[in-house]
């Protein structure tokens, strides 16, 4: 019997090691996002429309990636999820994130591991969205921005 001694979340060093790189349609997708959302209004929404905008995100990305089914979204919850068995992204009703979207995302496309996710949702926001994920900070396996204040890029 082989027994996993990887701890559950990987390491900041892990997770860089080796970084999701999006196909063009998926670049595509969420530049496109960013351009109507991000940059023009995202600092404007309450937390009911930037989970509203986060919903249109993951079936823009799931379009470009010509997946046939987009996972449902539900704004609704306490903490950030994805559950396999309903094909589902819950998100923070008080903390809607771009990143968080990408990470639970990343569950959807790839499974459970928590290395793989997180691959994909950094390397995926730090190409995306360079001038935030430079203001943001490791605590952990995750990005935090270090202030309330949310950053408009360009």
């Amino acid at each position: 019997m082989i027994i996993n001694t990887e701890p559950r979340y990987p390491t900041k060093e892990k997770i860089l090691a080796e970084l999701y790189e999006p196909t063009q349609e998926e670049y595509q997708a969420v530049r496109e996002w960013k351009a109507e959302f991000f940059n023009k209004t995202w600092n404007k929404l309450s937390n009911s429309e930037r989970h509203q905008t986060l919903a249109e995100l993951v079936g823009k990305i799931c379009l470009g990636r010509k997946e046939e089914e987009p996972p449902q979204y539900d704004p609704n919850g306490d903490e950030w999820l994805y559950s396999p068995k309903e094909k589902k992204i819950t998100g923070n009703k008080n903390k809607p994130s771009v990143i968080s979207t990408l990470h639970e995302l990343g569950h959807h496309f790839y499974g459970n591991s928590e290395k793989t996710a997180c691959r994909y949702s950094i390397g995926l926001f730090k190409l995306c969205f360079p001038q935030t994920y430079e203001k943001l900070k490791w605590q952990g396996h995750m990005l935090i921005m270090p202030t309330k204040e949310h950053v408009q890029e360009k």
